[in-house]
Protein backbone atom coordinates (compact mmCIF):
# COMPACT_ATOMS: atom_id res chain seq x y z
CA UNK A 1 0.00 0.00 0.00
CA UNK A 2 1.78 3.20 -1.32
CA UNK A 3 2.42 5.44 2.64
CA UNK A 4 2.31 9.62 2.05
CA UNK A 5 5.53 11.00 0.54
CA UNK A 6 7.69 12.41 2.85
CA UNK A 7 10.57 13.38 0.74
CA UNK A 8 8.24 16.48 -1.11
CA UNK A 9 7.75 17.41 2.24
CA UNK A 10 11.30 17.80 3.49
CA UNK A 11 12.26 19.28 -0.19
CA UNK A 12 9.97 22.06 0.76
CA UNK A 13 11.85 22.26 4.16
CA UNK A 14 14.70 22.77 2.82
CA UNK A 15 13.95 25.30 0.06
CA UNK A 16 12.36 27.40 3.45
CA UNK A 17 15.50 26.66 5.21
CA UNK A 18 17.78 28.02 2.11
CA UNK A 19 15.60 31.35 1.22
CA UNK A 20 16.13 32.03 4.93
CA UNK A 21 19.80 31.84 4.27
CA UNK A 22 19.84 33.26 1.31
CA UNK A 23 18.32 36.41 2.88
CA UNK A 24 20.65 36.70 6.08
CA UNK A 25 23.46 36.36 3.79
CA UNK A 26 22.24 39.16 1.25
CA UNK A 27 21.76 41.60 4.10
CA UNK A 28 25.67 40.86 5.93
CA UNK A 29 26.58 41.26 2.68
CA UNK A 30 24.70 44.86 2.11
CA UNK A 31 24.65 46.39 5.83
CA UNK A 32 27.91 44.83 6.88
CA UNK A 33 28.87 47.75 9.06
CA UNK A 34 25.09 47.22 10.87
CA UNK A 35 24.81 43.14 10.53
CA UNK A 36 27.11 43.19 14.09
CA UNK A 37 26.33 42.72 17.69
CA UNK A 38 22.34 42.91 18.61
CA UNK A 39 21.16 44.17 15.17
CA UNK A 40 22.35 40.67 14.04
CA UNK A 41 20.84 38.88 16.77
CA UNK A 42 17.54 40.63 15.82
CA UNK A 43 17.94 40.16 12.25
CA UNK A 44 18.52 36.44 12.70
CA UNK A 45 15.52 36.06 15.24
CA UNK A 46 13.01 37.74 12.33
CA UNK A 47 14.72 35.35 9.60
CA UNK A 48 13.72 32.28 11.80
CA UNK A 49 10.76 33.48 13.00
CA UNK A 50 9.91 33.84 9.12
CA UNK A 51 11.35 30.06 8.08
CA UNK A 52 8.77 28.76 10.95
CA UNK A 53 5.83 30.45 9.48
CA UNK A 54 6.76 30.06 5.99
CA UNK A 55 6.86 26.16 6.46
CA UNK A 56 3.97 26.08 8.13
CA UNK A 57 2.19 28.45 5.48
CA UNK A 58 3.62 25.85 2.28
CA UNK A 59 2.48 23.12 4.47
CA UNK A 60 -1.14 24.25 5.10
CA UNK A 61 -2.53 26.62 3.30
CA UNK A 62 -2.06 24.82 -0.45
CA UNK A 63 -4.90 26.01 -2.58
CA UNK A 64 -5.50 22.15 -3.54
CA UNK A 65 -5.52 20.60 -0.33
CA UNK A 66 -9.08 19.64 -1.28
CA UNK A 67 -7.29 16.65 -3.64
CA UNK A 68 -5.41 15.16 -0.75
CA UNK A 69 -8.64 14.34 1.10
CA UNK A 70 -9.73 12.71 -1.92
CA UNK A 71 -7.15 10.53 -2.37
CA UNK A 72 -6.68 9.73 1.40
CA UNK A 73 -10.12 8.65 1.21
CA UNK A 74 -9.22 6.25 -2.11
CA UNK A 75 -6.66 4.83 0.19
CA UNK A 76 -8.47 3.69 2.78
CA UNK A 77 -11.01 2.33 0.44
CA UNK A 78 -7.95 -0.27 -1.15
CA UNK A 79 -7.44 -1.25 2.72
CA UNK A 80 -10.84 -2.75 2.24
CA UNK A 81 -11.11 -6.11 0.04
CA UNK A 82 -12.32 -6.24 -2.25
CA UNK A 83 -12.01 -3.44 -4.96
CA UNK A 84 -14.91 -2.93 -7.20
CA UNK A 85 -14.99 -2.46 -11.08
CA UNK A 86 -17.11 0.89 -9.81
CA UNK A 87 -15.12 2.11 -6.86
CA UNK A 88 -11.67 2.23 -9.36
CA UNK A 89 -13.68 3.91 -11.94
CA UNK A 90 -14.78 7.18 -9.83
CA UNK A 91 -11.31 7.25 -8.58
CA UNK A 92 -9.65 7.04 -12.00
CA UNK A 93 -12.58 9.93 -12.59
CA UNK A 94 -11.66 11.90 -9.63
CA UNK A 95 -7.67 11.37 -10.65
CA UNK A 96 -8.01 12.63 -14.53
CA UNK A 97 -10.28 15.82 -12.87
CA UNK A 98 -7.34 16.83 -11.11
CA UNK A 99 -4.52 16.56 -14.01
CA UNK A 100 -6.71 17.71 -16.08
CA UNK A 101 -7.51 20.95 -13.22
CA UNK A 102 -3.54 20.90 -12.97
CA UNK A 103 -2.76 20.71 -16.48
CA UNK A 104 -1.10 17.26 -16.06
CA UNK A 105 -1.16 14.27 -18.44
CA UNK A 106 -3.09 11.48 -16.66
CA UNK A 107 -3.08 8.79 -19.30
CA UNK A 108 -6.81 8.43 -19.26
CA UNK A 109 -7.05 5.80 -22.07
CA UNK A 110 -4.71 3.52 -19.39
CA UNK A 111 -6.83 4.04 -16.29
CA UNK A 112 -9.80 3.53 -17.84
CA UNK A 113 -8.26 0.08 -19.48
CA UNK A 114 -7.48 -0.87 -15.62
CA UNK A 115 -11.27 -0.84 -14.96
CA UNK A 116 -11.98 -3.50 -17.17
CA UNK A 117 -9.58 -6.12 -15.36
CA UNK A 118 -10.27 -9.24 -13.28
CA UNK A 119 -11.66 -8.33 -9.56
CA UNK A 120 -8.36 -10.01 -8.51
CA UNK A 121 -6.64 -7.15 -10.68
CA UNK A 122 -8.10 -4.71 -9.50
CA UNK A 123 -6.65 -3.52 -6.28
CA UNK A 124 -3.50 -3.49 -7.89
CA UNK A 125 -4.33 -1.43 -10.04
CA UNK A 126 -5.78 0.86 -7.65
CA UNK A 127 -2.65 0.87 -5.47
CA UNK A 128 -1.07 1.99 -9.07
CA UNK A 129 -3.38 4.93 -9.07
CA UNK A 130 -2.69 6.06 -5.69
CA UNK A 131 0.88 5.90 -6.06
CA UNK A 132 0.47 7.77 -9.15
CA UNK A 133 -1.75 10.41 -7.75
CA UNK A 134 0.58 10.77 -4.74
CA UNK A 135 3.25 12.12 -6.99
CA UNK A 136 1.22 14.10 -9.07
CA UNK A 137 -0.07 16.01 -5.79
CA UNK A 138 3.80 16.39 -4.44
CA UNK A 139 4.76 18.00 -7.57
CA UNK A 140 1.89 20.49 -7.94
CA UNK A 141 2.58 21.36 -4.00
CA UNK A 142 6.31 21.46 -4.53
CA UNK A 143 5.88 23.79 -7.40
CA UNK A 144 3.48 25.65 -5.73
CA UNK A 145 5.51 26.19 -2.62
CA UNK A 146 8.58 26.94 -4.33
CA UNK A 147 6.60 30.43 -6.00
CA UNK A 148 4.94 31.08 -2.90
CA UNK A 149 8.82 30.69 -0.69
CA UNK A 150 10.35 33.02 -2.95
CA UNK A 151 7.32 35.81 -2.59
CA UNK A 152 7.27 35.56 0.84
CA UNK A 153 11.27 35.88 0.80
CA UNK A 154 10.94 38.88 -1.25
CA UNK A 155 8.84 40.40 1.58
CA UNK A 156 10.84 39.50 3.94
CA UNK A 157 13.94 40.74 1.87
CA UNK A 158 12.42 44.08 1.90
CA UNK A 159 11.26 44.80 4.72
CA UNK A 160 13.83 43.93 6.94
CA UNK A 161 16.27 46.49 4.09
CA UNK A 162 13.82 49.09 4.81
CA UNK A 163 14.41 48.89 8.30
CA UNK A 164 18.70 48.43 8.15
CA UNK A 165 18.56 51.60 6.41
CA UNK A 166 16.09 53.22 8.27
CA UNK A 167 18.32 52.59 11.33
CA UNK A 168 21.90 53.19 8.79
CA UNK A 169 20.79 57.12 9.66
CA UNK A 170 21.90 56.15 13.28
CA UNK A 171 24.54 54.87 12.45
CA UNK A 172 27.10 57.96 13.36
CA UNK A 173 25.83 59.43 16.75
CA UNK A 174 25.36 55.89 18.45
CA UNK A 175 28.87 55.11 17.55
CA UNK A 176 29.74 58.31 18.99
CA UNK A 177 28.18 57.46 21.92
CA UNK A 178 29.21 53.74 22.15
CA UNK A 179 25.89 52.30 22.29
CA UNK A 180 24.95 49.24 20.85
CA UNK A 181 21.65 50.08 18.02
CA UNK A 182 20.65 46.18 18.74
CA UNK A 183 19.95 47.08 22.73
CA UNK A 184 18.32 50.30 21.71
CA UNK A 185 15.71 49.15 18.50
CA UNK A 186 13.81 46.88 18.81
CA UNK A 187 13.18 45.18 15.49
CA UNK A 188 10.24 42.83 16.74
CA UNK A 189 8.30 45.77 17.40
CA UNK A 190 7.29 46.16 13.55
CA UNK A 191 8.48 48.86 10.54
CA UNK A 192 9.65 51.94 12.24
CA UNK A 193 8.89 55.35 10.73
CA UNK A 194 11.12 57.39 9.01
CA UNK A 195 9.81 60.00 11.60
CA UNK A 196 10.91 57.72 14.43
CA UNK A 197 14.49 57.29 13.50
CA UNK A 198 14.76 60.90 12.94
CA UNK A 199 13.47 61.71 17.10
CA UNK A 200 15.89 59.11 17.70
CA UNK A 201 19.32 60.19 15.41
CA UNK A 202 18.22 64.11 16.89
CA UNK A 203 18.39 62.60 20.02
CA UNK A 204 21.77 61.01 19.97
CA UNK A 205 23.28 63.62 17.64
CA UNK A 206 22.84 66.24 20.48
CA UNK A 207 24.62 64.48 23.04
CA UNK A 208 27.30 63.38 20.40
CA UNK A 209 28.11 67.01 20.09
CA UNK A 210 27.55 68.00 23.78
CA UNK A 211 31.07 66.64 25.38
CA UNK A 212 29.93 67.62 28.60
CA UNK A 213 26.28 66.63 28.70
CA UNK A 214 27.77 63.10 27.52
CA UNK A 215 30.70 63.16 30.15
CA UNK A 216 27.61 63.49 32.10
CA UNK A 217 25.64 60.81 31.04
CA UNK A 218 28.25 58.18 31.08
CA UNK A 219 29.15 59.06 34.89
CA UNK A 220 25.07 59.22 35.33
CA UNK A 221 25.11 55.53 34.01
CA UNK A 222 27.72 54.13 36.42
CA UNK A 223 26.44 55.89 39.45
CA UNK A 224 26.67 53.63 42.26
CA UNK A 225 30.60 52.24 42.46
CA UNK A 226 30.71 48.43 42.04
CA UNK A 227 30.87 47.02 45.60
CA UNK A 228 33.82 43.99 46.20
CA UNK A 229 34.04 41.63 48.49
CA UNK A 230 37.09 39.24 48.99
CA UNK A 231 37.11 35.29 49.39
CA UNK A 232 39.76 32.90 49.49
CA UNK A 233 40.42 29.93 47.08
CA UNK A 234 42.84 26.99 47.45
CA UNK A 235 43.89 26.07 43.83
CA UNK A 236 46.46 23.07 43.16
CA UNK A 237 49.33 22.37 40.69
CA UNK A 238 48.64 18.63 38.91
CA UNK A 239 49.59 16.79 36.03
CA UNK A 240 46.17 15.09 34.06
CA UNK A 241 45.62 13.52 31.03
CA UNK A 242 42.76 15.12 28.97
CA UNK A 243 40.62 14.28 25.89
CA UNK A 244 41.23 16.99 22.61
CA UNK A 245 39.54 16.80 19.26
CA UNK A 246 40.90 16.00 16.22
CA UNK A 247 39.46 17.14 13.19
CA UNK A 248 41.05 14.69 10.70
CA UNK A 249 39.32 12.05 12.47
CA UNK A 250 35.92 11.00 11.77
CA UNK A 251 34.63 9.14 14.46
CA UNK A 252 31.78 11.37 16.52
CA UNK A 253 28.85 13.22 14.82
CA UNK A 254 29.13 16.79 16.56
CA UNK A 255 26.75 18.61 14.37
CA UNK A 256 25.78 20.11 10.81
CA UNK A 257 28.03 21.73 8.26
CA UNK A 258 27.51 22.05 4.14
CA UNK A 259 29.28 19.98 1.80
CA UNK A 260 29.23 17.16 -0.98
CA UNK A 261 30.16 14.47 1.69
CA UNK A 262 28.13 11.48 0.19
CA UNK A 263 29.02 9.69 2.72
CA UNK A 264 27.95 11.56 5.67
CA UNK A 265 24.95 13.10 3.72
CA UNK A 266 21.45 13.40 5.92
CA UNK A 267 18.96 11.22 5.24
CA UNK A 268 16.52 13.93 4.08
CA UNK A 269 19.50 15.26 1.28
CA UNK A 270 19.59 11.27 0.38
CA UNK A 271 15.80 11.21 0.14
CA UNK A 272 15.70 13.95 -2.52
CA UNK A 273 17.54 11.20 -5.21
CA UNK A 274 13.88 9.00 -4.61
CA UNK A 275 12.19 11.64 -6.87
CA UNK A 276 13.04 12.72 -10.26
CA UNK A 277 11.31 15.89 -9.60
CA UNK A 278 13.73 16.53 -6.77
CA UNK A 279 16.60 14.65 -8.03
CA UNK A 280 17.38 18.00 -9.64
CA UNK A 281 17.92 19.62 -6.88
CA UNK A 282 20.43 17.00 -5.16
CA UNK A 283 22.56 17.45 -8.19
CA UNK A 284 22.40 21.18 -7.83
CA UNK A 285 23.69 21.15 -4.15
CA UNK A 286 26.30 18.73 -4.58
CA UNK A 287 27.60 20.51 -7.64
CA UNK A 288 28.00 23.68 -5.31
CA UNK A 289 28.90 21.87 -2.18
CA UNK A 290 25.42 22.50 -0.19
CA UNK A 291 24.32 19.43 0.56
CA UNK A 292 23.87 19.21 4.53
CA UNK A 293 26.39 16.88 6.19
CA UNK A 294 26.74 15.38 9.36
CA UNK A 295 29.96 16.68 10.85
CA UNK A 296 32.15 14.23 12.35
CA UNK A 297 35.50 14.81 14.64
CA UNK A 298 37.88 12.17 16.56
CA UNK A 299 38.91 12.58 20.53
CA UNK A 300 42.96 11.69 21.61
CA UNK A 301 44.20 11.57 24.87
CA UNK A 302 46.86 13.90 25.80
CA UNK A 303 48.51 15.26 29.23
CA UNK A 304 47.83 18.38 30.40
CA UNK A 305 49.63 20.58 33.30
CA UNK A 306 47.18 22.77 35.64
CA UNK A 307 49.25 25.44 37.37
CA UNK A 308 47.61 27.86 40.26
CA UNK A 309 48.94 29.16 43.58
CA UNK A 310 47.38 28.07 46.65
CA UNK A 311 45.72 30.80 48.68
CA UNK A 312 44.75 34.05 46.53
CA UNK A 313 42.28 36.49 47.11
CA UNK A 314 39.66 36.87 44.75
CA UNK A 315 37.57 40.34 44.83
CA UNK A 316 33.63 39.79 43.57
CA UNK A 317 32.67 42.47 41.60
CA UNK A 318 28.69 43.48 41.80
CA UNK A 319 27.01 44.67 39.11
CA UNK A 320 26.28 48.15 39.33
CA UNK A 321 22.85 49.02 40.74
CA UNK A 322 19.14 49.51 39.72
CA UNK A 323 18.02 53.03 38.27
CA UNK A 324 15.04 54.92 38.70
CA UNK A 325 14.39 58.25 36.60
CA UNK A 326 12.01 60.65 36.96
CA UNK A 327 11.29 63.04 33.88
CA UNK A 328 9.50 66.30 34.28
CA UNK A 329 7.30 66.67 31.03
CA UNK A 330 5.42 70.11 31.82
CA UNK A 331 4.64 72.68 29.39
CA UNK A 332 7.74 74.88 30.80
CA UNK A 333 10.38 71.84 29.25
CA UNK A 334 8.87 72.22 25.39
CA UNK A 335 11.67 72.82 23.23
CA UNK A 336 15.36 72.81 23.43
CA UNK A 337 14.53 71.02 27.67
CA UNK A 338 12.79 68.40 25.90
CA UNK A 339 15.23 67.43 23.45
CA UNK A 340 17.30 67.16 26.17
CA UNK A 341 16.05 65.13 28.79
CA UNK A 342 14.86 62.54 26.39
CA UNK A 343 18.58 61.88 24.93
CA UNK A 344 19.70 61.25 28.38
CA UNK A 345 16.75 59.36 29.22
CA UNK A 346 17.51 57.53 25.85
CA UNK A 347 20.93 57.10 26.73
CA UNK A 348 20.84 55.80 30.05
CA UNK A 349 17.78 53.51 29.11
CA UNK A 350 20.06 51.78 26.78
CA UNK A 351 23.22 51.77 28.98
CA UNK A 352 20.88 49.73 31.81
CA UNK A 353 19.47 47.06 29.36
CA UNK A 354 23.03 46.91 28.14
CA UNK A 355 24.37 46.33 31.76
CA UNK A 356 21.05 44.84 32.73
CA UNK A 357 20.38 46.67 35.35
CA UNK A 358 16.69 47.18 36.46
CA UNK A 359 15.47 50.44 35.00
CA UNK A 360 12.22 52.40 36.33
CA UNK A 361 11.17 55.65 34.26
CA UNK A 362 8.45 58.07 35.76
CA UNK A 363 7.21 60.87 32.97
CA UNK A 364 5.29 63.32 35.65
CA UNK A 365 3.51 66.96 34.86
CA UNK A 366 0.58 67.26 36.16
CA UNK A 367 -0.47 63.25 35.88
CA UNK A 368 1.84 60.50 36.15
CA UNK A 369 2.89 57.79 33.85
CA UNK A 370 5.47 54.79 34.41
CA UNK A 371 7.22 52.31 32.19
CA UNK A 372 9.47 49.52 33.94
CA UNK A 373 12.48 48.35 31.10
CA UNK A 374 12.79 45.37 32.80
CA UNK A 375 9.79 44.11 31.18
CA UNK A 376 9.92 41.60 27.91
CA UNK A 377 8.53 44.77 26.28
CA UNK A 378 10.45 47.91 28.00
CA UNK A 379 12.18 48.63 25.21
CA UNK A 380 9.58 48.21 22.49
CA UNK A 381 7.58 50.68 24.52
CA UNK A 382 10.36 53.31 25.06
CA UNK A 383 9.49 55.13 21.85
CA UNK A 384 6.00 55.19 22.40
CA UNK A 385 7.06 56.59 26.45
CA UNK A 386 9.39 59.33 24.99
CA UNK A 387 6.88 60.76 22.41
CA UNK A 388 4.98 61.95 25.41
CA UNK A 389 3.83 65.46 24.48
CA UNK A 390 5.17 68.07 27.21
CA UNK A 391 2.44 70.37 28.92
CA UNK A 392 0.88 70.78 32.14
CA UNK A 393 1.81 72.23 35.63
CA UNK A 394 4.67 70.50 37.49
CA UNK A 395 4.09 68.40 40.35
CA UNK A 396 6.81 66.59 41.32
CA UNK A 397 5.85 65.05 44.63
CA UNK A 398 3.47 62.46 43.17
CA UNK A 399 6.50 61.56 40.94
CA UNK A 400 8.63 60.90 44.38
CA UNK A 401 6.11 59.01 46.23
CA UNK A 402 6.21 56.63 43.30
CA UNK A 403 9.78 56.43 42.85
CA UNK A 404 10.08 55.74 46.73
CA UNK A 405 7.08 53.04 46.52
CA UNK A 406 9.65 51.55 43.99
CA UNK A 407 12.43 51.37 46.00
CA UNK A 408 10.30 48.97 48.65
CA UNK A 409 10.39 46.35 45.50
CA UNK A 410 13.57 43.85 45.91
CA UNK A 411 14.48 44.41 42.25
CA UNK A 412 14.64 48.46 43.13
CA UNK A 413 16.79 47.86 46.35
CA UNK A 414 19.84 50.23 46.39
CA UNK A 415 18.58 52.05 43.26
CA UNK A 416 19.77 55.52 42.10
CA UNK A 417 17.16 58.23 41.58
CA UNK A 418 17.68 60.64 39.11
CA UNK A 419 15.36 63.42 38.49
CA UNK A 420 15.31 65.06 34.99
CA UNK A 421 13.55 68.77 35.53
CA UNK A 422 14.02 72.67 34.89
CA UNK A 423 12.51 72.68 38.47
CA UNK A 424 10.27 75.38 38.34
CA UNK A 425 8.18 74.18 40.78
CA UNK A 426 7.12 74.55 44.26
CA UNK A 427 8.75 73.49 47.89
CA UNK A 428 8.03 69.80 48.59
CA UNK A 429 6.50 68.99 52.05
CA UNK A 430 8.18 68.10 54.63
CA UNK A 431 6.82 64.11 55.10
CA UNK A 432 8.30 63.70 51.45
CA UNK A 433 11.84 65.33 52.50
CA UNK A 434 11.15 62.79 55.48
CA UNK A 435 10.48 59.76 53.43
CA UNK A 436 13.47 60.63 51.50
CA UNK A 437 16.11 60.78 53.84
CA UNK A 438 14.21 57.44 55.54
CA UNK A 439 14.83 55.52 51.65
CA UNK A 440 18.60 57.57 51.78
CA UNK A 441 19.62 55.61 55.38
CA UNK A 442 18.59 52.05 53.60
CA UNK A 443 21.37 53.30 50.68
CA UNK A 444 19.53 54.47 48.05
CA UNK A 445 20.88 57.85 46.33
CA UNK A 446 19.25 60.84 44.93
CA UNK A 447 20.21 62.58 41.56
CA UNK A 448 18.68 65.69 39.88
CA UNK A 449 20.19 67.13 36.43
CA UNK A 450 18.34 71.15 36.67
CA UNK A 451 18.06 71.82 32.45
CA UNK A 452 18.16 75.68 32.22
CA UNK A 453 19.73 78.59 33.96
CA UNK A 454 21.04 77.85 37.95
CA UNK A 455 18.51 80.82 39.07
CA UNK A 456 15.48 78.85 37.77
CA UNK A 457 15.51 76.36 40.30
CA UNK A 458 13.48 76.40 43.42
CA UNK A 459 16.06 75.61 46.64
CA UNK A 460 15.23 71.93 48.29
CA UNK A 461 18.06 71.84 50.61
CA UNK A 462 18.90 68.05 51.56
CA UNK A 463 16.76 66.55 48.73
CA UNK A 464 19.61 65.60 46.17
CA UNK A 465 22.72 63.99 46.91
CA UNK A 466 24.27 65.53 43.59
CA UNK A 467 23.04 67.91 41.25
CA UNK A 468 24.37 69.17 37.59
CA UNK A 469 23.13 71.98 35.55
CA UNK A 470 22.94 71.90 31.86
CA UNK A 471 21.91 74.91 29.91
CA UNK A 472 21.09 74.27 26.16
CA UNK A 473 21.99 77.47 25.53
CA UNK A 474 25.52 77.90 25.98
CA UNK A 475 26.31 73.99 26.58
CA UNK A 476 28.09 72.29 29.15
CA UNK A 477 27.15 70.53 32.46
CA UNK A 478 28.78 72.32 35.75
CA UNK A 479 27.83 70.52 39.41
CA UNK A 480 26.31 72.56 41.93
CA UNK A 481 28.38 72.72 45.62
CA UNK A 482 26.77 71.10 48.26
CA UNK A 483 22.51 69.68 48.11
CA UNK A 484 20.31 71.77 45.85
Amino acid sequence: MPLRSNSALEARDVAAAEAAAAVLAELTRQHEPWMQGGIRTQVEAQVQKWEAETRKAVNTQWPHAAQMVKLDAWVARLAQSPVSPQALAQAVQAYVDFCQLAEQPANERFWREQCQLQVEGLKPAGELLALEWRKALDKLHTLWALQAIQKRRADLFKRLKEQLALMGNLGEPLEELGLDPGVLVDMSRGRWSAHEMSEFRRWAQYLADDAGLKALCERLGRLRSPAQTGRQQRMNTQQREVWQTQTSAREEMVGIRLGRDLEHALPAELALLADPDTSLLFDLKYVESRLMCFDMIGMQRVSSQHQAEDVVRVADVSPTGPMVICVDTSGSMEGMPETVAKAVVLFLAAKAREQRRACYLLNFSTSLQTLDLSDARGMAMLMDFLQMSFHGGTDVAPALRQALHTMQEEAFENADLLVISDFVMGRLHKAVLDEVNGQRRQGNRFHALLIGSQATASQQPGLFDHTWVHDPEVGGVRELPGLC
